[in-house]
């Protein structure tokens, strides 16, 4: 790959500006204030980057999409929307993007070598992938084991709900 191949592939788009929203994290700013200059360098495409509040990226990335505005050529997101965007048809398919057009498909870029992570990007009905990660967003659930153990709390919680107090199992 290398430069030349980022240059050659871009010489289509040439002066053309692409624009993106985020929600304000340590990696979306490196995006903004390393990558996409290096990109613009490279190519010679104009990236514009707006990096916000989560509820602000997510409020105008739903509107230009619901609007079909085109505002917005991509959306910096966490894995959890990428399934409701694509039930809405919003996403755009890149496997499909690439074999159409391969001159775009970077020799350095090889889906294998993502770990399990990349399918939270694909449609799973047809394995193509509709987003890359660019981070992973750790979430960890904890609970207090001694409440879910205690007798009188499991009795209180039954006589109340009507089921029986028991740790979430997804």
């Amino acid at each position: 790959g290398g430069d030349s191949w980022w240059a050659e592939a871009a010489a289509p788009y040439q002066g053309v500006t692409i624009r993106g929203i985020s929600e304000s994290t340590p990696p979306s700013k490196y995006v903004s204030d390393v990558l996409a200059k290096e990109f613009e360098e490279k190519t010679g495409i104009k990236v514009e980057f707006e990096v916000t509040s989560w509820d602000q990226m997510y409020d105008k990335a739903i509107k230009d999409m619901e609007a079909n505005t085109g505002i917005y050529d991509f959306v910096y997101i966490e894995q959890d929307i990428v399934y409701s965007y694509l039930a809405q048809d919003y996403l755009t398919d890149i496997t499909q993007s690439l074999a159409d057009n391969p001159a775009l498909a970077s020799p350095d870029f090889n889906i294998d070598d993502f770990t399990s992570f990349i399918n939270y990007f694909k449609d799973p009905a047809t394995g193509d992938v509709y987003g890359v990660p660019m981070e992973a967003f750790v979430k960890v659930y904890l609970y207090r084991k001694d409440l879910f153990e205690n007798p009188d709390i499991q009795a209180q919680f039954k006589e109340q709900y009507g089921y029986d107090l028991a740790p979430a199992t997804t």
